[in-house]
């Protein structure tokens, strides 16, 4: 949308890796001054959920992105080929 009320962002892994480190997407073309709630698809109780499902701002999200930090035992659980979806409100 022109008026940057809304986002939808899409991440997709492949391959797990052995090791898998801190990853983040950091967004652009969000209003800086505005906020936004973070809502992640399909919900889970896992670690990119509980540290994305805020209220962020946009300077926040350009700066420091999304995180999709996950550790090596829910890597495994999650195992190849998983995604989230995003998706970003302004409140």
């Amino acid at each position: 949308m022109t008026d940057r009320s809304r986002a939808v962002v899409g991440f997709y892994r492949v391959l797990s890796r052995p090791a898998p480190g801190a990853d983040r997407v950091r967004l652009r073309g969000l209003d800086p001054t505005a906020e936004y709630r973070v809502s992640v698809w399909p919900v889970a109780d896992d670690t990119v959920g509980r540290a994305n499902a805020l209220v962020r701002r946009g300077d926040d999200l350009e700066a420091v992105g999304l995180l999709l930090d996950v550790d090596r035992h829910e890597a495994s659980e999650l195992g190849d080929f998983w995604a989230r979806l995003f998706v970003l409100e302004a409140v």
